[in-house]
């Protein structure tokens, strides 16, 4: 069966089969289950279990933010490993754009490490807006928020589908995983039982305020997803010609 479907060895057809299969345990049976972990740590009322998940000194310390971080962390990584491997200039300069924004984003979400001045060094210190994304009240934020939400369905949930029906080799090159719509219902389950929880009025120490607690569960998988779309990228997949740009 394995031979005729991949038209390869049976070993090796086994092997191919092994590999595209474990893509479900990274992309989202593993996030989903370690977030619905930390949600039901969240709303346990356990005082040690909230504190790990939402320290009540500052949020910001808490693991689903720190998950957070280093995941952005390992995107710059593989940015580098991007300009290191690719051969086309184009794809390295993108690739050093790719890192650069994930810098100022992983800054951003560390609050350029005020939090932890504060938390370390001196409780006392005052706590300005300095963060870009929260300038203007928010405004920013909001509408990164929805241009972040409109694009997760096109790009990662439509286009995998609509790829694999092209013979572009650089819509193949381009397009994220068809596993990556697992890893938007896994947001989307773990989001939406957030919110409900906190709709029960379940004891929790994040801020209430509409939306709040749906995105901190939730940002965790967006990382994840460009995460996961660079890494098959820079790792997985040889960039077609250039000479055969737009050709099938």
């Amino acid at each position: 069966m394995f031979a005729r479907k991949f038209a390869l060895k049976p070993d090796a057809a086994e092997k191919e089969y092994v590999k595209i299969n474990s893509r479900h345990y990274y992309y989202w049976i593993g996030p989903t289950i370690i977030s619905g972990i930390l949600v039901a740590m969240h709303f346990s009322g356990i005082s040690w279990m909230q504190t790990f998940v939402s320290p009540a000194t500052h949020r910001e310390l808490g693991a689903p933010e720190n998950i957070q971080n280093l995941i952005i962390f390992s995107v710059i990584i593989l940015a580098f490993q991007g300009v290191k491997r690719k051969v086309w200039k184009i794809e390295k300069i993108a690739f050093v754009l790719v890192a650069a924004t994930s810098l100022f984003l992983l800054l951003e979400e560390t609050d350029y490490g005020r939090h932890l001045y504060k938390y370390f060094i001196d409780p006392s210190y005052k706590w300005p807006i300095w963060n870009v994304h929260f300038m203007q009240k928010g405004l920013l934020n909001r509408v990164l928020l929805v241009v972040v939400y409109t694009m997760l369905p096109l790009f990662f949930c439509i286009l995998p589908f609509v790829a694999r029906k092209s013979s572009n080799l650089w819509v193949k090159y381009l397009s994220p995983e068809p596993h990556s719509l697992g890893t938007v219902l896994g947001m989307v389950l773990v989001s939406q039982s957030s919110q409900f929880l906190n709709n029960l009025d379940m004891y929790a120490e994040f801020s209430r305020k509409s939306g709040m607690i749906m995105s901190e569960f939730g940002e965790g998988f967006v990382h994840l997803l460009f995460f996961l779309y660079f890494y098959e990228i820079v790792y997985k997949r040889t960039t077609p010609d250039f000479t055969s740009f737009g050709k099938k």
